[in-house]
């Protein structure tokens, strides 16, 4: 019994002496599952969509919410695959498709993207230094050359982007309370709303939900795989749910998300746009594409 237990320590120090060198909090089962998803992704045929092929592995685990969000209020790198919201997995997903791309193919080249996506300039500086909101993300993105965000200019003889969202972020700021790290450091408060206020004033160009029933040829902007961000009318946000375009042999442009509804990573059965005419809140859809 003593030989056990000596074994099943030194189990446990080992995996958290990588955690440690990553700087990352994860499971060993899951390095384990993204290394395989890479490998698997070598005999994926060049004219398959690998994005998708990413984001199809996701396909049944549960969702759960403010999986990042630390009691604690200490920011480190996480990654989990007990459960997923939309912003992880598109995260996860996003991750993924760079380190492939890259030709890179562990656990630690996938962590290393992770962090210059979900954090300002790769860097993370405590739980302010986050991309929080969805507009920071695109434009940290499009700073480091790994997504551009579609709109009128990509396809200006015929572009479903009629619609114009202009700014005005405070959501986090004015309810710091939903927010543990924000209840536990006051301080990060006023970081945050320096934050939203480089947001605020900006305009930004979406699909209308009554443009989302035209076919791919009247989309032809939106490629599989592409990031959709819904646009919200909720005041103080800009987006309020993220997934994947994926066509479907209806002809009509489905999402691929961790849904709140479904409880799990699903492709939806109905189109996008009967879809969105369920949520009250939402205007349309912004498109960001991995380069």
């Amino acid at each position: 019994m003593k030989k056990v237990f000596i074994i099943f320590l030194f189990f446990v120090c080992a995996l958290s002496l990588r955690a440690e060198i990553l700087g990352t909090l994860y499971q060993r089962k899951d390095s384990i599952k993204i290394e395989s998803i890479l490998r698997d992704a070598r005999t994926v045929s060049t004219k398959d969509n690998i994005i998708l092929f990413f984001a199809r592995k996701f396909i049944g685990i549960p969702y759960g919410a403010a999986t990042l969000e630390a009691s604690n209020g200490e920011e480190r790198l996480t990654f989990t695959l007990d459960k997923l919201d939309c912003t992880t997995f598109v995260d996860a997903v996003t991750a993924l498709t760079l380190t492939y791309r890259h030709g890179q193919r562990n656990f630690k080249d996938f962590c290393s993207w992770l962090q210059k996506i979900r954090y300002r300039d790769g860097i993370i500086d405590g739980y302010p230094s986050r991309l929080h909101y969805y507009s920071s993300w695109i434009l940290n993105g499009e700073k480091y050359g790994y997504v551009h965000e579609i709109g009128p200019n990509d396809n200006p003889h015929v572009s479903p982007f009629t619609s114009i969202q202009k700014l005005n972020i405070f959501f986090m700021s004015y309810h710091p309370d939903l927010y543990p790290a924000l209840v536990k450091h006051p301080a990060y408060v006023s970081q945050i709303r320096q934050t939203e206020r480089e947001l605020t004033g900006r305009s930004v160009r979406y699909i209308p939900i009554k443009a989302l029933g035209g076919s791919k040829l009247l989309l032809d902007s939106v490629h599989d795989g592409d990031i959709l961000a819904l646009v919200t009318k909720r005041g103080g946000l800009d987006v309020s749910h993220l997934g994947f375009a994926v066509w479907g042999e209806d002809g009509k442009l489905h999402l691929l998300n961790a849904s709140s509804l479904h409880h799990q990573v699903t492709l939806e059965r109905i189109p996008l746009q009967t879809y969105m005419k369920t949520q009250r809140l939402q205007l349309g859809v912004r498109v960001i594409r991995i380069k």
